[in-house]
């Protein structure tokens, strides 16, 4: 959380996003290096303790290079050590670049700044300072934004994908684990590989611009998600007690309904009743309120209180058929395919959303975003500022008077 504001305070507006996505990369090239250790000892005993043990080591490090890292100029002035603020802004632009007109920049927005929260605060309003964020128009709008930004990243469903691929590579056919974990390394690889695509285009196509496509993007991914799903589910095994189903009986977990080398996809509840428990994809998932890789069933406690929803729709009464009903429809929409189409469509409510209200901020300063974000709310385009940042450039030329009396003096001698 602290690390993009760190860049941001720090940078150019120039250079701004693309350190602010190579710290992307590295965070990505972290879950790649992770991905590749995890397959390094997934076949070691007590593999798991060397895992997290080795994840010491680069916050060891880290922890040292913090050390050694000045404040930001921006808040060094924002607590009136003006000194040590160009001391660090002369440290980070390098020699022989001016820094002065940044610097008396940073100590105006700072100083109205501080009059507005003095001004607040003497009007004797009955709420905190932290409540005239929401009070005023361009701060409430670029807090809604970057909510909404990090909301949509997350319901998007990426960490669904990222954290529970193994297991997604486990449900469509590969049943060894080594491999999940490997093919899951691979997964995190194309995620760092890909990264490098938003370093190169970030300040080519402005953010907005690439955060539009990138949605796109997701939103196809997640259709596609689902449909492969969906046809992995025409293609399941029938249920069935006979044959080999004495070993599909006696696993105890999913994973072990879908590793048995019985093949028999589904995890059978041997109760007297004789229902079956539906196809067994992720308990151990859902138990973790991970809504993404939902199966067919829920855990063994639940359905052995309830055995299947066949046994709900014959139990309602005709009157209140269409209950059992509907909780069929909701309980099939929240398969695996169901989930990844609710993904899909929350991430394509968000496009629609940030299609309208995302401004461009490719170029500006951080005391330019107050004129950003003033504009109305449904206008992706940037408003420009009549009174604010003006800058007057002193242009050599001759005056007019003048030179229309040299043109005069020159015909009369002619």
């Amino acid at each position: 959380m602290v690390v993009p504001v760190y860049i941001a305070e720090s940078a150019l507006p120039e250079d701004r996003g693309r350190l602010v996505t190579i710290n992307n990369i590295f965070i990505t090239a972290g879950q790649f290096v992770a991905s590749i250790v995890c397959g390094l000892f997934s076949n070691v005993p007590d593999g798991w303790r060397y895992m997290l043990g080795l994840a010491a080591v680069p916050a060891f490090i880290q922890f040292f290079g913090f050390l050694g890292m000045p404040e930001t100029p921006r808040w060094l002035i924002s607590k009136k050590k003006y000194e040590q603020a160009r001391n660090v802004l002369c440290t980070i632009r390098g020699e022989g670049v001016c820094i002065e007109e940044e610097l008396d920049q940073i100590k105006s927005t700072c100083m109205m700044q501080e009059s507005e929260v003095m001004n607040y605060e003497s009007s004797g309003s009955k709420h905190s300072v932290f409540m005239q964020v929401f009070n005023t128009s361009y701060t409430r709008r670029a807090l809604f934004l970057g909510c909404f930004l990090q909301s949509i990243q997350q319901l998007s469903g990426i960490n669904t994908v990222m954290y529970y691929s193994a297991s997604i590579i486990q449900m469509a056919g590969i049943r060894d684990y080594s491999v999940a974990i490997w093919l899951s390394a691979a997964t995190a690889g194309v995620n760092f590989l890909c990264t490098f695509i938003g370093l190169l285009l970030v300040d080519q196509l402005g953010r907005r611009s690439l955060t539009l496509w990138s949605l796109g993007g997701v939103v196809v991914s997640l259709i596609t998600l689902g449909l492969g799903f969906w046809v992995m589910n025409l293609d399941s095994p029938v249920i069935s007690q006979s044959g080999d189903s004495n070993a599909c009986s006696l696993a105890r977990t999913c994973a072990e309904c879908i590793e048995s080398s019985a093949h028999c996809g589904f995890c059978y509840l041997d109760l007297a009743s004789g229902f079956t428990n539906g196809s067994c994809w992720s308990e151990d998932l859902i138990t973790r309120g991970t809504p993404a890789l939902m199966g067919p069933c829920s855990n063994q406690s639940l359905m052995h209180s309830n055995t299947s929803l066949t046994w709900e729709v014959n139990w309602c009464p005709s009157h209140y058929s269409w209950v059992a009903v509907s909780a069929l429809g909701v309980y099939l929409l929240f398969f695996a395919p169901g989930a990844f189409y609710l993904y899909a469509g929350l991430s394509a409510m968000g496009f629609i959303v940030l299609l309208f209200i995302l401004p461009e901020t490719k170029g500006k300063s951080l005391e330019e975003m107050e004129d950003v974000f003033a504009g109305h709310w449904c206008c992706s385009r940037t408003p420009v500022s009549s009174s604010k940042n003006i800058q007057y450039v002193q242009i050599r030329g001759m005056n007019w008077g003048r030179r229309q009396g040299r043109d005069d003096s020159g015909d009369s001698d002619s």
